[in-house]
């Protein structure tokens, strides 16, 4: 029998919710993940698989997790549409066989001591008692449940990914599990305080830790909160992307510190002076004009990024204005950049803590513009930095600050978050401000199980040379999951960065930025004479993984590498711009609504797959999915709780999580405010969406070439209407943008079931409806 102080499999399963057995916990393949992480991260259980190869060495292991995996997924489908559950996998007989051993240790008076497992290597001696065995047969079931859990949630968080005509059905799981994603930071419906579940992009190839076992999921019990966000993106160039990267300010002077009065403690404070930033608008007129200009040049900037504190909230503002009234003038808004910047502010909103209230924001921005306006998602600084006697020298602050003294920025420190922008499943974009590269917990644990294929490090430093510690930080991440790594900051700051060797200030060039990938080595990035910013071209190549067990990702892993050789210098003028500023229209930058965006997506791109999988004779005698699919999803995307009636257990837990996510967000450990005016616009949205799935049901052609025209026809007439609603604009250009991607990547010699294939598609066509997309899209 069990002692109270031994831990078994069943007290940590109780532990995270006691009302459970193990065929609830079954209902959703990453909470079964979340709770076999919890045991295997603790124990070291992941060595068994390299202890003994015979596990999964065999010919069937890999067909066995692929079969098993794809019969999960149906069972969960079809709890969350209720419909009967489909149970084939749990007769299955080598899940039958693993989850009987997890049940009978579950049920037992004499279960397996965790502690047991952390000492495999007991099972291998000689004279090993009997009592080993069990040990071992435990262990070997719990990584089986894990290994599926992971292959059950392959593609999760990403738009797009490709599924077999026959499992076309499925895309109702994934997007269910997106919506839970982007809307409570996790995949699982366990409390967060007990983990999170997050889609993941790279599997370690050297070296044995748990991200070894996995290829598309990843555990962390971290304060972290990640707000994974997704959005309408054109792929139209082969996965390369064009960089502008702007080292603004130029000039950086003592004033722009401002120091915070003595208050008598061992350290002293000082922030940006924000207050005496002036809105240079000449120079961001000038800078707008050089982006559209590229544009026009076939080098379309992908990504606009500026180090840490470049911008003040009124800059950054006034920039997106301007490209937003350029790009509209110019009929490209679909051509505007990804925006990456450090901005600062004041902190306003007064609390009854005079300390937070004289703090100020240094923040890191990252928006994306769709449909006519700018959203937009805040990410602030995770430490503190500290300036102490050699920092102040080394940026010739003598005068300024006290030398003696050690100085600390006086940022707002709230609740540490992440935020990712994976658009497709090749970027995979996050940003670090400055101290946060350096002191990289409890961040780094994240990103490396995560592996985002592209980090922004915002810098406010000295020159980017390879011997400096950006250098040895970003290198980490470089090998390690095999993030590439910008590291960038402004000419002001690198001006200022004297060394104590006069000979060294002397031959010193302007390296701004510094690059890293697992592919090449260092590149610096060095600004030439008169230039302003630089541009450079990275490119995506997928590459084959492998876990430790023997299973290959079919390339899913997304590498960035630089392309240029050496970036262009681009010339900016600072100063007489004629061009009038914009008018002033707030409604077109929104700072909250990534999500709801991200949503959107999700249920749009679900929606397209579930009505082309059905065929006519299937709606007309009612027998497909679309109809339980659709009001679910809807449900979801309005953050709707399920009617009192609806006492499926899976399905009113996620309806419960994602609609205390955007009514009471701390609830489910979220710092942000209740989504109340984003209820009412996501209510018209849906409204809109139920109309096209009625519209489209009723005529659904079975050759999908023919339904993705259909649909192109349906949102170009939509789209002519006057004066349209943005929630109408919305919609209809996001089924523009996704039925356009879906034709990049469609394969010509694909077979019918294949998941590139498009039935009835042919070249011509697909030709021709990617230019009529286009045209659509450039018009509006």
């Amino acid at each position: 029998m069990n002692s109270p102080q031994e831990v078994t499999f069943k007290k940590i399963a109780f532990g995270i919710n006691p009302e459970w057995d193990l065929k609830n916990w079954i209902q959703w393949p990453p909470d079964m993940f979340a709770l076999c992480a919890t045991i295997i991260n603790r124990t070291g259980a992941y060595k068994l698989l390299l202890m003994d190869p015979l596990i999964w060495n065999n010919p069937s292991w890999t067909n066995d997790i692929k079969t098993i995996a794809r019969a999960w997924v149906r069972y969960s489908n079809s709890l969350l549409l209720k419909n009967a559950p489909a149970k084939s996998f749990l007769n299955h007989p080598v899940f039958s066989k693993h989850f009987e051993v997890l049940l009978n240790d579950w049920i037992s008076e004499d279960s397996v001591k965790l502690d047991h497992v952390r000492v495999l290597g007991n099972i291998y001696k000689v004279n090993a008692l009997p009592s080993w065995k069990k040990v071992e047969a435990f262990t070997q079931s719990l990584l089986f449940m894990y290994i599926l859990a992971d292959s059950c949630c392959e593609g999760l968080g990403f738009l797009g990914q490709p599924l077999a005509k026959q499992n076309l059905s499925h895309r109702n799981f994934f997007c269910v599990a997106n919506l839970l994603l982007i809307n409570t930071g996790s995949l699982s419906t366990i409390p967060k305080f007990h983990g999170v579940v997050l889609p993941k992009m790279r599997t370690p190839q050297a070296g044995m830790v748990p991200r070894s076992v996995t290829h598309y999921l990843t555990f962390h019990a971290t304060e972290v909160e990640v707000f994974w966000r997704t959005f309408p993106w054109l792929e139209q160039r082969n996965k390369s992307l064009n960089i502008l990267a702007v080292p603004y300010p130029y000039e950086v002077k003592s004033s722009d510190f401002e120091l915070i009065g003595d208050n008598y403690q061992s350290v002293r404070y000082f922030k940006a002076n924000v207050s005496g930033r002036e809105v240079q608008q000449a120079f961001l007129q000038n800078l707008v004009e050089k982006v559209l200009e590229l544009s026009k040049e076939n080098k379309q900037v992908d990504i606009l990024v500026f180090p840490e504190m470049s911008l003040s909230d009124n800059e950054y503002k006034f920039l997106l204005k301007e490209l937003h009234h350029r790009f509209l003038d110019a009929k490209c808004l679909a051509r505007l950049p990804i925006i990456v910047a450090g901005v600062m502010s004041n902190y306003v909103e007064k609390t009854i803590n005079e300390a937070i209230n004289d703090t100020f924001l240094n923040e890191v921005r990252l928006a994306i513009h769709f449909s006519g306006k700018w959203h937009s998602n805040t990410q602030r600084k995770h430490h503190r930095w500290q300036l102490d006697r050699n920092q102040i020298r080394q940026y010739e602050l003598e005068g300024h600050f006290t030398a003696d003294s050690l100085w600390f920025e006086y940022c707002t420190v709230s609740q540490r978050r992440l935020t990712i922008l994976a658009p497709n499943d090749w970027l995979a974009l996050t940003a670090l401000i400055c101290e946060d590269l350096a002191r990289q917990e409890p961040v780094g644990e994240v990103i490396r199980g995560i592996g985002p294929t592209l980090l922004m490090a915002l810098l406010s430093d000295g020159p980017q040379l390879k011997g400096r510690w950006s250098a040895r930080y970003a290198s980490v991440l470089a090998d390690d999951p095999g993030t590439a790594v910008l590291s960038l900051t402004s000419k002001g700051m690198m001006e200022r960065s004297k060394s104590e060797d006069p000979k060294v200030n002397e031959a010193a060039k302007p390296i701004i930025g510094l690059w890293k990938d697992m592919v090449n080595s260092w590149s610096e990035f060095e600004l030439k004479e008169k230039g302003k910013a630089l541009l450079f071209t990275i490119s995506s190549k997928y590459r084959e993984e492998y876990t430790l067990d023997g299973r290959s990702d079919r390339k899913f892993a997304s590498v960035f590498q630089l392309d240029s050789q050496f970036p262009e210098s681009i010339e900016i003028e600072t100063e007489n711009n004629k061009a009038k500023v914009s008018p002033a229209l707030d409604d077109i930058i929104s700072s909250n609504n990534l999500r709801e965006l991200s949503a959107i997506q999700f249920v749009i791109d679900a929606l397209i797959d579930i009505l082309s999988s059905e065929t006519r004779e299937d709606i007309d005698k009612g027998r497909g999915n679309i109809e339980l699919s659709k009001d679910f999803l809807l449900t979801l995307l309005q953050g709707k709780k399920l009617s009192q009636s609806d006492n499926n257990n899976l399905r009113s837990r996620i309806a419960d999580i994602i609609s205390r996510a955007w009514k009471e967000p701390h609830s489910v450990g979220i710092s942000a405010s209740a989504a109340t005016q984003s209820e009412e616009e996501m209510k018209v949205t849906a409204g809109i969406i139920q109309k096209i799935i009625q519209g489209m049901s009723a005529t659904a052609p079975d050759e999908t070439a023919q339904f993705y025209e259909e649909l192109i026809h349906l949102c170009k007439d939509e789209l002519s209407v006057e004066k349209l609603k943005f929630e109408h604009k919305q919609v209809y250009m996001s089924i523009l943008y996704n039925l356009f991607n879906r034709m990049v990547n469609w394969q010509p010699k694909s077979s019918k079931n294949s998941t590139n294939a498009i039935s009835g598609m042919n070249v011509s066509k697909a030709i021709k409806l990617k230019a009529d997309i286009l045209e659509i899209v450039l018009n509006n």
